[in-house]
């Protein structure tokens, strides 16, 4: 039977397990909307079906700030009796999301770019820093360049952060609203 795929060809948000199977050119998208193994990716019944759930995911990527998501429709197939079941599934939790997503696609999004930057000084230093992540053990990554810093949007994680990083004496962190 032949079925098609969605095939992950480039994102900018990828975990070290995923990156791994990205590397391998292996990286597809499950019925979840999750990025998985390509054997584990979503089969469907038809090329129209499989446009449409990919137009969807990449909106929803980018919406969550995964700008440079892109996605592909391959052909699959195989000859095993369970293949052909497994796509009739996945097609019916495909149209059955579809519908409950009201079907967004990547033209219709509009990104929100409001939220909190996290300004770091160092009272040893006059350079400006802002907050890329907080570690676990307190430490914290920064970067010089305002537009590659990270932009937060829940205002109750920039609270803590501040808290956190306000503790040590020499570095004083400002939150800033961007609209």
């Amino acid at each position: 039977m032949e079925a098609f795929s969605i095939h992950v060809s480039h994102s900018d948000k990828l975990n070290f397990h995923n990156w791994s199977y990205f590397e391998k050119n292996e990286l597809s998208v499950s019925v979840s909307g999750r990025l998985v193994h390509a054997l584990d990716g979503v089969h469907l019944e038809s090329r129209e079906l499989a446009e449409q759930y990919k137009d969807a995911i990449k909106a929803r990527r980018i919406k969550s700030g995964d700008r440079e998501f892109d996605a592909e429709v391959v052909r699959v197939s195989s000859p095993h009796p369970a293949f052909s079941e497994s796509v009739m599934r996945d097609s019916e939790a495909i149209r059955e999301k579809l519908k409950k997503w009201n079907y967004p696609t990547p033209q219709n999004i509009t990104i929100n770019d409001s939220g909190w930057l996290i300004r770091v000084q160092h009272e040893d230093q006059e350079q400006l820093f802002y907050l890329m992540t907080l570690c676990k053990d307190d430490s914290v990554k920064l970067c010089s360049n305002k537009d590659t810093a990270k932009i937060y949007k829940r205002e109750s994680f920039v609270q803590k952060a501040l808290e956190k990083i306000n503790k040590n004496p020499k570095i004083r962190a400002f939150a800033t609203k961007i609209e």
